[in-house]
Formats: structure tokens, sequence, C-alpha cells
């Protein structure tokens, strides 16, 4: 299933009758193959459902956010920093991959079809002095060892924050002053030393936090304040999960497969009432379980001993569970649970990697061009051993990725744009191949 085709079916599957026609109405699908949602017509999605249930008690909102000093201009070259030391790292989207090396470089492979490129076919070196990456739908994120965060790629639905550009090939200043970021599709969230959060690119779905959807044509082109007293942040599908500095959970977006949870109070096809939050709200997770991080459709938590917990889709399989369920409005530990205890990391997009504190690396989901990395490309349904000793994981629309201890690169799925860094791999490998050493 592509990727355009998949977020038109993830907005209607859950409605019927007339309030199937208003939505239709309300999707529609660009020359680039992003899904664009009408909030005019959504909106009107209210008048055609029967009449609504008893409200439930509305959620506790946060105070509208005092407004910080507005962020520095974005836009300009960005520095080239020095050798530095941090922690390896790799990340991808559907067409290209970046890694990062524990001395701060960083090296890409892959298509630049939006930056007029050609094709890179084997890892090359692309900036230095960088502390960190982030990929979302054709644009990569780094953030520089002074708290720059540096941007390239499609700007079109301006994920860059910048209003002037469209098109980066060489990476311009996004932001100064970042503590961490995140970014998935085509909007993104950058956490100020400062405790502020703030956001730039779609808001379709009020993710970003501004009390209204916006239609893409007016994408938020400039950083807006999300929220404040922000410990940490992660960029969902459509929304935002945040972790705020007295340990309270809030949201922000869609919850169109039930990534709020939300029980008790959701009215989805009659009201829509809680499909969308478009200003914070607190989401109270189980008691002990806090965020641990967003991915496609889904968020994670872990409790105090380290175990992992999902909430939201799972249509491939994604959670590491044995059999596919939908989606699910609490949070699921997978069944496997003897091996999901003491999580160090977590990549997630259809396929999802899970990294252990003992550097054993597991893969469940999708396997398209088999990046699950089991010699197949059938779904896995279960948590698939890949590899021990293992230091970081990533994936990326068709790929997965893994670090070993040694500095070693590994990478498995689609690589019909060199994104595993080497041609005579073909297509695609099934099984995860030695693409890089970095140390």
């Amino acid at each position: 299933m592509c990727f355009a085709s998949f977020f038109a079916w993830l907005a209607l599957w859950r409605f019927d009758g007339a309030l199937a026609t208003v939505m239709r109405q309300a999707v529609t699908v660009d020359a680039y193959g992003m899904v664009n949602l009408d909030a005019t017509i959504m909106r009107k999605a209210v008048t055609v459902a029967t009449p609504s249930p008893t409200p439930s008690p509305t959620p506790s909102q946060t105070p509208s956010p005092t407004p910080s000093p507005t962020p520095s201009p974005t836009g300009g070259a960005c520095p080239r920093g020095s050798t530095l030391t941090t922690t390896p790292a790799v990340d991808g989207d559907d067409k290209a991959s970046w890694i990062l090396a524990s001395n701060g470089t960083v090296f890409g492979s892959g298509a630049d079809i939006f930056t007029g490129v050609s094709t890179t076919k084997v890892y090359t070196e692309y900036l230095t002095g960088v502390k960190a990456i982030a990929s979302g739908y054709r644009h990569t994120l780094f953030l520089m060892e002074n708290g720059v965060v540096c941007g390239r790629g499609n700007n079109r639905y301006y994920p860059l924050c910048d209003a002037a550009i469209s098109l980066v090939k060489d990476p311009v200043v996004v932001m100064t002053g970042v503590k961490s970021f995140s970014t998935h599709g085509t909007f993104s969230i950058f956490l100020k030393e400062t405790g502020d959060l703030y956001g730039c690119g779609h808001d379709t779905a009020g993710q970003l936090g501004q009390g209204s959807q916006l239609p893409v044509s007016a994408s938020r082109r400039t950083p807006v304040l999300v929220n404040t007293q922000v410990r940490s942040a992660w960029a969902g599908s459509f929304n935002v999960i945040m972790e705020l500095l007295n340990g309270s959970t809030f949201v922000t977006g869609s919850d169109g497969t039930w990534q709020f949870g939300f029980p008790a109070r959701w009215r989805s096809t009659v009201t829509g009432t809680y499909a969308v939050q478009e200003v914070p709200v607190e989401l109270p997770p189980p008691a002990g379980l806090k965020p641990f991080g967003a991915a496609l459709n889904k968020f994670w938590f872990t409790d105090t001993h380290g175990t992992l917990y999902g909430q939201g889709y799972n249509g491939y399989c994604e959670m590491g569970l044995p059999e596919t369920h939908h989606s699910f409005n609490v949070p699921t530990n997978p069944r496997t649970a003897s091996v999901v205890h003491n999580i160090k990391a977590v990549a997630s997009k259809y396929t999802t990697v899970f990294l252990l504190k003992n550097g054993t690396a597991y893969t469940s989901g999708d396997n398209k061009d088999g990046k699950i990395g089991d010699g197949s490309t059938k779904k896995r349904c279960g948590l698939y051993w890949v590899m021990d000793h293992v230091q970081a994981v990533a994936t990326g629309y068709d790929t997965s990725f893994l670090i070993a201890e040694d500095g070693t690169v590994y990478g498995s799925g689609s690589n019909s744009d060199s994104q595993l860094g080497n041609s005579s791999y073909g297509s695609h490998s099934l099984f995860f191949v030695k693409i890089l050493t970095i140390n």
C-alpha cells in the first residue's frame, strides 16, 4: 500500500453512511503524494452525524502558554562544526538514509529528487559537527553542537520553518537554542533550552496547538509556540505527545487511531469531538507509565522497569504482538513480554525495530522489500530476533537499520534509490547487510 493511499484509508476506515460521504470530500491527494484534509468540510461532518450522546467530562487543558521571545529568524547557511563526541545514529525517509558517526560526521546516500541532485549511490560525507539527526517525509534535520538546528530537503509544507524557500539543497539554519527536536511527515517540533516547544509545517489536525486546523495551503510557515514548561516531546502522525516538567503528559492533534486512549470519552462516529485536539490536553496514562515516543499512528510508553507499551494503530503488527489488532485505546504490552523489558530504544513506521538495553534487536510488522530481515517479504506478527550487540536502530518507510557496538551499520529493505548505499544489493535486501563502518 503506498504512502498516500494508506493515509487516505486511515482517514476513512472508521466512518460509514452519510458521514463517510462528507469525509471523502475532505480528503484529497496532491501531486506530491501527500494527503490534504479540508478543515471546513470536516467540520460539516458534525451536522451529518446522529445526535451526540450526553457529553463526557472535558479533559483538563493547559492554560494558554505565555509566549517566549520569538525564535531566532530562520535561514542562512548552516555552520560547519568541528569534530565532537556524540552517540551514533541512523535515520531515513522513503528515498534516502543518513548515518551519524560518533565524531559528529553525517553521511548520506539515496535519492534527493526534490533538490535537483541526482541519486548518491554510496554513503558520502555531508556535514560535520552534528549531535543528532531526524528525518521526516523527504526532509532531514541536524542538531549541531551549539544548539543550532539545520535542515535540508523538501520544504513545500514548511517543516523547515522558512516561508521563503521550498527546496533546500544545502543545509540552512532552522532554529537556535534547541535542546532536542522531532519531525514526522511534514511538520517539525523543537524543544528550546527554556522548556518552550515550537513547531512549524503541516497543522491539518491542530497538532501545533494553535486552537485551529489549517488546510495544507496555510501550513504554519514560521515557528509557533506549542506549549511551555516541556521536558520532552515527540512528533507522531498529525499529533504531538509531551511530558511536562511537572511529570504530566499532554497531547495535541489527531486521535484517529486511538493514540490518545480516551476510551470513556470517545465519540468519533457521532461528533468527532475528541478525534482532534487543537490545543494541548492532558492525557493521564495508566499509573506508572511515562511517554517514551511517538511513531506512525501510535504512541509508546514505558514503566519503571523499562517495559515497553504501545497505544494506537497496529494494523501491520508493528507493536510486536503475535496477531493483528488494528488499534488499541489503552497501552498494550507486546505479548512476548520477556523480551520487551529494559527497552533502550524503539524505531517505528510500518515496521518496528526494538532495541533492549542488553544490545539485542528485534523486528516486527510490515515486511515490504524485506525490511524485517528474515529472508522473506511476509508480514511478521510477533517479535523476530535480528542481532545482538547493537547500539542504535532506525526505520525508514521501506528500510530498517542497525548500528552494531563495533560501529558497523547494517540495513535491510528497499534499495531502489540506493538507500543502503551499495548498488550491488540490487533493488532490495531481504536480510540485514553491512552498509558502512563509522568507527
